[in-house]
């Protein structure tokens, strides 16, 4: 019996192209291994990127401009799009080892998998990394169990509490031994951090407290 096809799906919106370039050069190899596909939301196709990997990444352009910026709105135009095998909803900035892809490829329907994050200084110096609890942005299941869930809380803009959200509505959530990294930025620069503020983080907790999500059948649907 075949393993269900794995897609890696990722937003990079109005970012750097080079993070997008990092990102792909820092797991080719890891994702080809495992069989996975890449998918990439956003605001350009990127053609000259695609061209410079062996592995398929398909680049699902946000149909429109997003002021201020949604996470959770990018991360469900992918789940829709993706659409089918074992999805991973991870971040831009990770790094993901061969041991989670090796978790994530035998999670069960009915099931999903999270990772809590280690925090690397960079690409090249996972040695000093260390564990951060509250990060879970790296979320795997099946494409059912996404739809199931309704996806991400669209409420919940900028960078506000949306993963943990997702995992506390993801079926038989269990945490993954194997490692994720996340590697920040030098001065965190270039993470659209304008949508990080005192107001956003007020709406956001607001509206986890309220926990009155609703699934929809058009969830996700622009």
């Amino acid at each position: 019996m075949t393993s269900p096809a794995i897609t890696i799906l990722a937003t990079h919106y109005r970012l750097p192209t080079r993070r997008l370039v990092e990102f792909l050069y820092q797991n080719g190899l890891a994702f080809a291994k495992a069989g996975a596909r890449v998918a990439i939301v956003a605001h350009d196709y990127y053609p000259s990127v695609q061209k410079l990997f062996a592995m398929p990444v398909e680049v699902y352009k946000f149909p429109y401009e997003l002021d201020p910026f949604s996470l959770t709105c990018c991360s469900n135009f992918g789940l829709r799009q993706a659409g089918q095998g074992i999805i991973v909803k991870t971040d831009i900035d990770c790094v993901i080892t061969p041991a989670a892809l090796s978790e994530i490829a035998n999670v069960r329907p009915g099931e999903s998998l999270y990772y809590k994050y280690h925090m690397a200084p960079s690409y090249y110096d996972f040695a000093r990394a260390r564990l951060w609890e509250a990060g879970s942005g790296t979320v795997a299941m099946h494409w059912r169990d996404w739809d199931a869930a309704g996806g991400y809380d669209q409420r919940l803009e900028g960078y506000c509490s949306d993963d943990a959200d997702m995992v506390s509505r993801a079926p038989k959530p269990r945490r993954g031994d194997g490692r994720v990294y996340h590697v920040s930025p030098p001065g965190k620069r270039f993470w659209n951090r304008e949508t990080i503020n005192p107001l956003n983080r007020k709406h956001c907790a607001e509206v986890r407290a309220a926990g009155n999500y609703q699934r929809t059948e058009d969830w996700g649907i622009f």
